[in-house]
């Protein structure tokens, strides 16, 4: 944690939960002297038989293998070798797109109004991931209907405002509404905070009958149906975050 920290990464929160689901039940009792080739493929093995893409294994695995050169390199070295892990094929990274009768499908399948507020606000600014989960109330401006993100909240370390549409801007001040400055933007009913939603968006797409997005997807589909719209790159980009 210490070293996502001193880097800038704003990725700890998904890898203390890729710890949490899966790695930890493998990997937490064995001495890292004793970790072996053997156990390795073993959770390769075993994450393949739950049906884990070879991408997402890598992911998982690759937060171990930095765990263990991390110790390899302090003084005394807290680990002595650290075992080769291998790199499984993954498939060529999707160039997918979400067009507007897809996307108005969608909504009619967003049950919950922090999934509805979510796909509206991915599809239209391609925010980030963590830049929406991590948006705080106090982020929201109604009067100037903007939302703001503030240098370390994003991933470039640039402060971004954008001007929300007015469907963004009605579901965004349904979701913040009665809530203190400092609460989650996105929450469930019982308050607590939207993190992993990977169910409920599998759900929402099965059910619209419409093929699997990644999140990654509305990013560049909001950017393209940005570019198509007449706005200059140069715009997209600040807009974006790129």
């Amino acid at each position: 944690e210490q070293d996502y920290l001193r880097a800038g990464k704003k990725t700890w929160d998904d890898v203390l939960c890729r710890w949490n689901l899966h790695l930890k039940d493998h990997f937490a009792d064995i001495r890292a002297s004793e970790l072996s080739s053997d156990d390795i493929n073993d959770y390769i093995f075993f994450r393949q038989r739950e049906k884990a893409a070879n991408a997402t294994i890598n992911r998982e695995l690759s937060v171990v293998e930095r765990m263990l050169h991390l110790g390899e390199r302090t003084t005394p070295p807290r680990v002595r070798g650290v075992p080769h892990f291998p790199k499984l094929a993954e498939n060529e990274p999707r160039t997918g797109f979400l067009e507007q009768a897809d996307y108005d499908k969608l909504r009619l399948h967003a049950h919950e109004l922090w999934l509805r507020a979510l796909l509206a606000s991915y599809y239209t600014f391609g925010f980030r991931r963590a830049e929406l989960l991590r948006l705080r109330v106090r982020q929201v401006n109604l009067i100037d209907q903007t939302i703001n993100l503030p240098a370390g909240a994003t991933k470039n370390g640039k402060a971004r405002t954008v001007v929300m549409t007015q469907e963004v801007l009605a579901l965004v001040t349904a979701s913040i509404q009665g809530k203190q400055p400092d609460a989650f933007a996105f929450s469930h009913d019982d308050g607590s905070p939207v993190k992993d939603f990977r169910g409920a968006w599998k759900k929402m797409f099965a059910e619209a009958g419409v093929e699997l997005r990644k999140l990654h997807d509305m990013r560049r589909s909001a950017v393209r149906n940005a570019i198509r719209r007449g706005v200059d790159r140069d715009t997209v980009k600040k807009m974006s975050g790129h």
